[in-house]
């Protein structure tokens, strides 16, 4: 058996071995920023950085194209994700105060 026959058959320990990348797509789950946790795309909130204007947009139409980020609709993972600055890092830009406020008030 060669070397790769054998880390097929023996995975890494910890490693989930259920989320490969195409049960990802074909289920469209995607990894919240904050917490780590997979979701339904649907029950997340998108943040995307529109590629044409590096505008921020909250759940932007599926044919805007961009950087993307998702969060759980839950309060302690955007106060994680302000707080380790997650939006930044994802987004790879500023994420601005207003866009922020609109979190909030979306979770809430």
């Amino acid at each position: 058996m060669n070397r790769k026959q054998q880390q097929k058959n023996n995975p890494k320990e910890g490693e989930d071995n259920n989320l490969s990348p195409s049960l990802l797509k074909a289920e469209k789950l995607r990894k919240c920023i904050a917490c780590g946790e997979f979701f339904d795309r649907k029950k997340m909130i998108r943040l995307l950085k529109n590629h044409t204007n590096n505008q921020i947009v909250i759940n932007p139409d599926n044919k805007t194209f961009g950087r993307s980020a998702y969060l759980c609709k839950n309060e302690d993972c955007l106060k994680t994700a302000i707080k380790k600055s997650r939006f930044q890092k994802a987004l790879r830009g500023k994420v601005d105060e207003n866009t922020i406020e609109k979190l909030k008030i979306m979770i809430n």
